[in-house]
């Protein structure tokens, strides 16, 4: 495998400062020179390797995204059926434990709310999410399979637990200290495991279209 070159390196450098900035002080208040301070290079050098502000997080994203999808990959490898692999990934998100990163959690929270308003950090939102749910959808429609359930409805079921997911981050971010301590996971797993027991054909397979009503 080659190595990274000295270009490749020091955006690294950037963008894991970036991380330790933004988990500390928010988005807003990420300036280019705390980001350099933090890497400790001169902010001149920010610049050369990233244009814009925005650019140096959009690394911070794919490198954030690249290794939570290792480490949902690692914690996925070591279940021994479906419906641990369900379980792998909710413990993975929400359980307490050594492999806990607050500072990518916190830039996360900070990119979800970044998302809704830019539309390049959306487009890399989107991919991330996109591929975590489709983890996730893999290991229900083998569960499902295992129970003789349909199929069809296992994307609906993955979406479903990772916006339960979702839901506990963003908690978090606004409220912190209202969760209390190791519930999340453990709520979760009840939810999972009522989706996959309960008839799936009650749940739709796809979004349902809102009618539009027009005013006589």
């Amino acid at each position: 495998m080659p190595r990274p070159s000295n270009t490749d390196e020091r955006r690294a450098q950037i963008a894991d400062a970036m991380i330790r900035v933004v988990a500390r002080a928010g988005y807003e208040r990420a300036s280019v020179a705390e980001v350099a301070r933090e890497a400790g290079l001169a902010a001149g050098l920010v610049h050369y390797h990233f244009q814009r502000k925005l650019d140096v997080l959009l690394a911070m994203q794919e490198r954030l995204t690249a290794a939570h999808l290792d480490r949902v990959e690692r914690w996925s490898q070591r279940a021994k059926t479906p419906e641990g692999r369900v379980r792998a990934f909710i413990d993975c998100h929400l359980a307490r434990g050594a492999e806990e990163d607050p500072a990518a959690l916190a830039c996360w929270i900070a990119l979800t709310a970044e998302a809704l308003r830019d539309p390049e950090v959306r487009a890399g939102y989107d991919r991330a999410v996109r591929a975590l749910i489709g983890r996730l959808e893999s290991a229900v429609r083998d569960e499902l399979a295992a129970r003789g359930g349909d199929l069809r409805r296992a994307r609906a079921v993955a979406t479903a637990v990772f916006a339960a997911i979702q839901g506990y981050y963003a908690l978090h971010g606004a409220s912190p200290g209202l969760i209390p301590r190791g519930s999340a996971a453990p709520a979760v797993h009840a939810l999972a495991g009522s989706l996959l027991a309960r008839p799936i054909a009650a749940i739709p397979s796809r979004p349902v279209a809102a009618k539009s009503r027009r005013k006589s």
